[in-house]
C-alpha cells in the first residue's frame, strides 16, 4: 500500500508545474527537464524533410549531430570536426532553389551550430 501510494503520488508529482526536483518522504528525486534546444532538435528530426525532397538521405552526418543536442548526448572530437565541415559547407545552402528544401537545410545547419556551440 505504501509504495502504490508513492508511485501514484510520484506519477501525479513529475506531470505538474515546472519543477526539476520532487520532494517525497524526503527523497529527492531529479526530474531532467528537455531544454529548448532539445526540443527544437527533436522537433527537427520528427518533423523530417519537405515530402518532395528527392536527395533526402536518413540518418546523414547533419541528423546524428542533431539527434545528439535532442539527447543531450556529448559530442566526441571526431564528430565536432564533423559538424564543423557541415557548418562550412552550409554556406552553400543559400544556392538551393526550393524554399522549403533550402529552409529545411538551414535550420539542420543553424540546429549543428547550436548543438557544436553546446558542447564547448
Amino acid at each position: 500500500m505504501k509504495y502504490s501510494l508513492v508511485l501514484m503520488l510520484l506519477s501525479v508529482t513529475i506531470g505538474c508545474g515546472d519543477n526539476k526536483t520532487t520532494y517525497i518522504d524526503n527523497t529527492t528525486i531529479a526530474i531532467p527537464m528537455e531544454t529548448d534546444l532539445q526540443t527544437e532538435c527533436r522537433e527537427y528530426l520528427e518533423i523530417g524533410p519537405p515530402a518532395h525532397m528527392k536527395n533526402y538521405v536518413p540518418e546523414s552526418l547533419t541528423e546524428i549531430v542533431i539527434a545528439h543536442g535532442a539527447k543531450d548526448e556529448s559530442i566526441d572530437p571526431e564528430l565536432a570536426e564533423i559538424g564543423g565541415i557541415i557548418l562550412l559547407e552550409s554556406s552553400a545552402l543559400d544556392e538551393i532553389e526550393d524554399l522549403e528544401i533550402r529552409k529545411y537545410m538551414k535550420r539542420g545547419a543553424e540546429l549543428v551550430g547550436r548543438v557544436l556551440e553546446a558542447n564547448r
